[in-house]
């Protein structure tokens, strides 16, 4: 089964999955935002082929979700956060597909 994908726009509720879930991909972007849209058919079709449902995928658009996008401090996006047991263990910004691809074949090994 691939990853599961869904839409938080709290602090609140991003601190709770981030307690129950050991496995939480974050993808922070915008509707109006090119860069954004540019990765999100790679993004998208990568979480539903290689990543199972061990993981959470949380989109999140920064502009119905201020709050976490606060939260998060995010300054530019697209922007893509990976924790692991409520820790945060890296990110990248911009759409940039070599930065991308190395972000996502990192999740791998926790398939």
């Amino acid at each position: 089964m691939p990853a599961r994908i869904i839409h938080l726009q709290n602090r609140a509720e991003f601190k709770e999955l981030l307690k129950k879930e050991k496995l939480v991909v974050v993808k922070a972007g915008a509707e109006w935002c090119g860069p954004c849209k540019q990765i999100s058919k790679y993004f998208d079709k990568y979480t539903e082929c290689y990543l199972n449902n061990n993981f959470i995928v949380v989109k999140l658009d920064i502009d119905s979700g201020r709050d976490l996008k606060t939260f998060l401090r995010i300054q530019s996006i697209p922007q893509l956060f990976f924790y692991l047991n409520g820790e945060l263990q890296t990110t990248i910004i911009g759409s940039d597909k070599n930065d991308l691809e190395k972000f996502l074949e990192g999740l791998l090994i926790y398939i």
